[in-house]
């Protein structure tokens, strides 16, 4: 069976979802990125986490 990967890597979660070729969710991943915030009205990220987490949530167990 053919699947497609849909990956969001946003500024607050990261979403990643399997899906089959109907188009219906077959595996689905959250998580939260941490945000680095020294200074009021800044806001940063660590992006070697940002990558971890993105290469993690593609990782599924289907």
């Amino acid at each position: 069976m053919n699947y497609t990967l849909g990956i969001d890597c946003g500024g607050t979660f990261i979403k990643a979802a399997l899906f089959d070729t109907q188009g219906n969710i077959q595996a689905l991943h959250r998580e939260n990125v941490s945000v680095i915030s020294e200074q009021a009205g800044y806001a940063e990220r660590d992006m070697s986490q940002l990558w971890a987490i993105c290469a993690e949530s593609s990782a599924f167990n289907h």
